[in-house]
C-alpha cells in the first residue's frame, strides 16, 4: 500500500514538473522570437527613395513563424506587435507607439501577424527544401502586398507609385531572405526526422 503511494506521489511531481517546463520551454521560446525580430529592426538599411528601410526582421518572422507553428507563432507576432504598440522600441528606427502602425511601414508590420497565421497553418506540409521556399516566397509577398496597400493609403499613392516605393525595392532582398530561411527550415527539420 505505502509502495502504491509513493508511485502515485512520484508520479504526480513528475506530471506537475513535465507540465512546468513545457510551459517553460513555450515561453523561451515565444520569447526568443519576439527578441529575434525586435533585434532584427535594427538591422536596417535606410533607402533615399522610400520611408521604408530594408531590415531582418521578415527573415526572424518567417523563420519564427516556422519553428513555433499554428499556435504558438501569431500569439509571439502578437506579443511583438503589443509589445511596439505599448511603446518599447522594437520596430524600425527604435519607433514605438500606436502610431507606427498607422505610419508608413504599419502594413508590414500588420502583415507579420498574418503571414504567422498561414505559415504556422502550412509548415507541416513543408517536407523540403522547395516547399519551405515556395512556403516562406508566398508568406514574402503577403508581407510586402500589406505593406505597399498601407504605404499606399497613408501617403495617398497611386497603385504604380505604392509598389515602385513599397515593394519592387525589396524583392532582392526578401528573396535572398526566404531562400537562408528555407535553407535553415529544412536542414533543421531533416535533423529532427
Amino acid at each position: 500500500m505505502y509502495m502504491k503511494k509513493s508511485i502515485a506521489a512520484h508520479e504526480k511531481v513528475l506530471n506537475r514538473a513535465i507540465i512546468t517546463s513545457s510551459i517553460t520551454s513555450e515561453v523561451i521560446k515565444l520569447c526568443t522570437v519576439v527578441i529575434a525580430i525586435a533585434l532584427g529592426a535594427f538591422i536596417r538599411i535606410p533607402l533615399p527613395f522610400t520611408p521604408v528601410p530594408i531590415t531582418a526582421q521578415t527573415f526572424f518572422v518567417l523563420l519564427g513563424s516556422a519553428y513555433l507553428g499554428r499556435r504558438l507563432a501569431p500569439l509571439a507576432i502578437g506579443m511583438y506587435l503589443a509589445l511596439g504598440i505599448m511603446g518599447l522600441p522594437f520596430f524600425t528606427e527604435s519607433g514605438g507607439g500606436l502610431g507606427v502602425l498607422l505610419g508608413p511601414t504599419g502594413g508590414y508590420l500588420i502583415g507579420f501577424w498574418i503571414v504567422s497565421l498561414f505559415i504556422g497553418k502550412y509548415r507541416n506540409a513543408c517536407r523540403s527544401f522547395q516547399r519551405a521556399l515556395v512556403l516562406f516566397f508566398i508568406a514574402s509577398m503577403i508581407i510586402l502586398i500589406s505593406g505597399t496597400i498601407c504605404l499606399a493609403l497613408c501617403f495617398a499613392l497611386s497603385a504604380k507609385t505604392a509598389i515602385y516605393l513599397g515593394m519592387l525595392p525589396f524583392l532582392p532582398g526578401e528573396c535572398m531572405k526566404v531562400f537562408i530561411a528555407a535553407l535553415i527550415f529544412a536542414k533543421v527539420r531533416a535533423m529532427h526526422t
